[in-house]
């Protein structure tokens, strides 16, 4: 299914005219060419039209069942780019795919892996948190979605939506290759924001739910990132100049300069 024709469904089912749905936020005449394959419409402005409708964004891109084969090979090879701290591989995956969720995630990727998260439009960032506070159960995927949000909320939000991932921590197949690869970079990625906030003790029963996870290739970089921020608070220094020069010999350079440096754990 076109973008087009998704958003035609879309009004469709509200049972709108082509002039109503756009809501004055584009001309009638720009979104009717919309609908027909004849002109893009830029993020913005899909959003202040979904927003106006209340539309859940996620919602409206579950409709592309036709390319969902498409879809879930470039959303899995971001999320290998995303697991591995590739920002040029997920750059190239955004240029590559004209599905705008698929942009959007990208988008938030790269913000979180260059700490420019406070650059991404607000209304994306109120959207992105009605989606997660919706979320009724954590799999693979939801904990995906929250492991790209997870710094566009304050402290004492994350600690409400991480409270019953933890509290039912037991019952995750780890056996899953897929849900253990997600639950280790949902963690990982938590970790990085608690560090950068300051949540010493937070931070490291984190380390310590991380370094416990089942051994596994899927896992491996996420496993030995927290065994670097482990070493970095008891100042070891021998076993962080270990990780950084493996982490360099590996071709894993892009690790070595994102890591964040966590000097309250030095104090």
């Amino acid at each position: 299914m076109e973008f087009g024709e998704q958003l035609k469904k879309t009004r469709t089912l509200l049972g709108l005219t082509q002039k109503e749905m756009a809501a004055g936020i584009v001309t009638g005449s720009f979104y009717s060419r919309v609908e027909h394959g004849q002109h893009d419409m830029n993020v913005d402005d899909l959003l202040q039209i979904l927003n106006v409708h209340q539309v859940s964004l996620y919602d409206f891109f579950e409709g592309f069942t036709t390319i969902k084969s498409t879809h879930q090979k470039i959303q899995e090879q971001l999320i290998l780019a995303f697991s591995e701290r590739n920002i040029d591989l997920i750059r190239k995956l955004e240029k590559s795919t004209n599905d705008y969720k698929l942009k959007l995630e990208a988008q938030l990727m790269t913000a979180i892996l260059q700490d420019t998260i406070e650059g991404v439009p607000k209304k994306l960032k109120h959207e992105i948190k009605k989606n997660i506070l919706m979320i009724n159960s954590w799999n693979e995927k939801s904990l995906w979605e929250l492991t790209i949000a997870i710094p566009i909320f304050q402290p004492s939000e994350l600690k409400l939506l991480t409270g019953p991932i933890f509290e039912k921590y037991d019952q995750f197949d780890l056996r899953d290759g897929r849900l253990l690869s997600a639950l280790a970079n949902f963690e990982l990625t938590y970790l990085i924001h608690l560090v950068n906030e300051g949540e010493q003790e937070d931070s490291l029963k984190l380390m310590q739910k991380i370094s416990d996870l089942p051994e596994g290739s899927e896992i491996f970089f996420q496993k030995l990132l927290a065994k670097w921020y482990w070493a970095k608070f008891k100042n070891d220094t021998e076993t962080i100049s270990m990780i950084n020069n493996l982490l360099s010999e590996c071709d894993y350079d892009r690790y070595v300069k994102g890591l964040h440096l966590c000097e309250w754990a030095i104090n």
